[in-house]
């Protein structure tokens, strides 16, 4: 893993941005999904995504040059731990006393003018509902030293369609099923599936009173396009989602 490693070191950060967007979309088309894009990202700022699967990253790291932010105990998955820190993600803990520190971080990234990435639901799902956003991570855009062209954020909305046959829920990855059994399911069985990214109209942090304003109004922007990327129908109900900890 050293070779790899060095080169998306010296390569630098457009650079490895592109290689990381070849690497997504050779993934996607591995795993028999084919990606549609609406919009465009926007250069630096914040994207707010849905999420519904570890094929997420995948998805928005095909279509737009963004870092992630992930959860901490994902530094020690095997394997995907490791490419998350070649990836340079930044990794966030849930203990309330972490908070701050991590906002700060965030902070100083988009600063830097960096494309970072969260997930506001803070957990992924059966792909066919949204949950609530929180709104601790959108602190970042409201702090003193993010500069006012940084402190914007991009609602995305992210649909899967898997092909006639399967679970509408197939790409969602949920409940009680493990990481592995997952992948191993999607490898073996998704074929001619689709997901849809949808950049959405930006919205400034300038133009919200608080965090949680602008976490409502990105979650409202998030699921009326959410909602027309679906079909119509109303999903199955999901009793073990709100408990899910991936």
């Amino acid at each position: 893993m050293v070779l790899p490693e060095l080169v998306f070191r010296l390569a630098g950060g457009s650079a490895d941005r592109r290689i990381t967007s070849l690497w997504s979309r050779l993934l996607l088309s591995c795993l028999g999904i084919r990606l549609a894009r609406e919009g465009r990202p926007i250069r630096a700022g914040m994207l707010a995504a849905n999420h519904a699967s570890w094929i997420d990253p995948l998805v928005i790291g095909a279509a737009a040059p963004a870092f992630f932010v992930a959860k901490e105990e994902v530094r020690g998955w095997p394997g995907i731990g490791w490419v998350c820190r070649l990836g340079r993600v930044e990794f966030v803990e849930r203990r309330p006393a972490a908070v701050r520190g991590q906002v700060a971080r965030i902070a100083r990234r988009l600063n830097r003018s960096q494309l970072l990435c969260v997930f506001p639901e803070g957990t992924s799902t059966d792909g066919l509902r949204l949950l609530p956003f929180r709104s601790s991570l959108f602190a970042s855009v409201f702090r003193r030293d993010c500069r006012k062209e940084s402190a914007v954020v991009q609602p995305v909305a992210i649909r899967y369609r898997p092909e006639a046959g399967l679970p509408a829920d197939f790409y969602g990855w949920w409940g009680d099923t493990t990481f592995v059994e997952h992948l191993m399911d999607v490898v073996a069985r998704s074929r001619r599936g689709t997901v849809t990214i949808s950049f959405l109209d930006p919205v400034c942090a300038s133009s919200h009173a608080d965090r949680k304003s602008l976490a409502r109004r990105v979650e409202e922007v998030v699921a009326a396009r959410f909602e027309d990327q679906g079909s119509g129908a109303q999903p199955a109900p999901c009793p073990n989602l709100l408990s899910s900890h991936k």
